[in-house]
């Protein structure tokens, strides 16, 4: 059964199966820059996040929590503001 593995080296992030495999990507130049990496984590957490909060007062009918939620939403995702009034 293959094994996952993430290595930091040189400041470069290598995820896939094996270390064996990823060190030979890494030395080869692939992989992503750490930091690159660490903020894509981040936005995510992030989407998460708002996606809950939009998802939590959705169901308990908490509508300018929604409103917060769906900007907080497409903040992370980078859309642009939504313009006038929903229904």
């Amino acid at each position: 059964m293959p094994r996952a593995a993430a290595l930091l080296v040189a400041g470069r992030l290598g995820i896939g199966d094996g270390v064996a495999g990823v060190a030979s990507e890494l030395a080869a130049g692939h992989g992503v820059p750490a930091a690159a990496a660490v903020a894509a984590a981040a936005t995510l957490g992030e989407a998460r996040a708002a996606f809950a909060a939009l998802d939590s007062a959705s169901r308990h009918g908490d509508w300018a929590g929604f409103a917060r939620a769906y900007e907080a939403l497409r903040r992370v995702l980078g859309a642009p503001p939504a313009q006038g009034r929903r229904p």
